[in-house]
């Protein structure tokens, strides 16, 4: 499944085409969408009545497709979603918010072996971790969130909803859905402690997809991801953030006057082991993720530094709420062919850095930026 099969647009077009009687594209729909829904249904039911209440939700919206919009079918999947819950508490005499079976939170600790995905021997230790994250992710969204904050948050962070899509489905304005998300990660926050930006939606993925709902299609595997850099030079204070490959930047006032330094990232075993493959497995000509050069602060502005042997094709900054910022403009580095300088009006605060190159390779990182109170405010992001 592609990234376009995989977009809002396509999936509203597929929608489209099952009004006029089209059942494979009612399918594929129910393929791109079923996991979000059978994930919500398991955390409120249990595995095994969630299976025949998926089917459930379907019969309805296939039943009621013609009365349907496309672009909102997500949202119109959530509600009855919820609609078929209460039914089903009511059926079963049982309470509302009923916890997650044992053997759904079980699952969720033997994520099955996917295909792309390759077997390596890990440290027993991380993959106790894993497991346990999962465990303790999927207890927090159950347990911490309500329905519209656990929509919201696999909407943007699972599905890869934008948040003006968001509000759309959900008839709400993109405020109040930038709101729930910035509450939604508060509390998850609160409960599982710190929670980087840039590995959530990986978390988030394997929670879900532990187990994956007959017939529904799995999130798609980034394609050669790595961390943002191992080696990091930059003028300003630097600390690392989390131990998934997320390096920290504090872009002071006055950054520029200072030395650069050099901080060697500690290596990740499990993160070595997949990328390993993937070097195995990518073509013989660009195998290496753009690499961060710099990054500094001037006149209010963040400034980031990429190289990258093919070219760098997208950098962007996603912030807590799950808006995306967009580089201003692009310049070369002087001595530097292969590589761009991009620069960001952003407001302080901690942001989720991905770099893309022309040969689809990968970056990612977290970026903390500390402007000075006088920095010229920054433009709107694109949501």
């Amino acid at each position: 499944m592609t990234r376009e099969a995989n977009s809002y647009e396509y999936l509203a077009s597929l929608i489209a085409q099952a009004q006029t009687g089209d059942r494979n594209a009612f399918e594929e729909a129910y393929r791109l969408t079923a996991q979000a829904q059978f994930f919500t249904l398991s955390a409120k039911t249990n595995a095994d009545a969630a299976s025949d209440l998926l089917q459930e939700v379907y019969l309805i919206a296939w039943k009621n497709i013609a009365k349907i919009r496309p672009r909102s079918f997500v949202g119109y999947l959530n509600a009855v979603t919820r609609n078929v819950c209460l039914r089903y508490y009511e059926r079963t005499n049982r309470p509302r918010e009923t916890a997650m079976a044992t053997e759904s939170l079980e699952a969720a600790e033997r994520p099955e072996k996917r295909e792309g995905e390759h077997e390596h021997v890990a440290d027993p230790a991380i993959v106790t971790n894993t497991r346990d994250e999962h465990r303790r992710l999927a207890r927090a969204l159950r347990e911490e969130l309500d329905d519209r904050e656990r929509e919201v948050v696999l909407m943007r962070f699972y599905q890869d909803m934008r948040i003006d899509d968001i509000a759309e489905n959900l008839e709400i304005s993109t405020s109040t859905v930038k709101r729930i998300v910035n509450r939604a990660l508060d509390k998850l926050r609160a409960k599982l402690g710190m929670l980087p930006l840039a590995a959530f939606p990986e978390l988030l993925r394997q929670t879900v997809e532990s187990p994956l709902a007959d017939g529904a299609a799995p999130k798609p595997l980034p394609q050669r991801r790595r961390p943002l850099d191992r080696t990091v030079r930059a003028v300003a204070a630097i600390s690392v953030v989390g131990v998934l490959g997320c390096v920290g930047f504090a872009a002071a006032a006055h950054a520029a006057a200072h030395e650069p330094q050099v901080i060697e990232e500690a290596p990740v075993p499990a993160a070595e082991s997949i990328e390993a493959e993937a070097d195995r497995q990518a073509p013989a000509a660009d195998i290496t993720a753009p690499e961060l050069l710099e990054m500094r602060s001037e006149q209010g502005f963040s400034l980031l530094s990429f190289a990258d042997e093919s070219g760098v094709a997208d950098v962007q900054l996603t912030d807590s709420d799950g808006s995306i910022w967009r580089a201003e403009a692009v310049d070369e580095v002087d001595g530097r062919p292969d590589a761009a300088l991009y620069r960001f009006s952003v407001p302080s605060g901690t942001y989720a850095v991905t770099a893309t190159d022309l040969a689809g390779n990968i970056a990612t990182g977290e970026i903390v930026v500390d402007l000075p109170p006088d920095a010229p405010g920054p433009y709107n992001p694109t949501a």
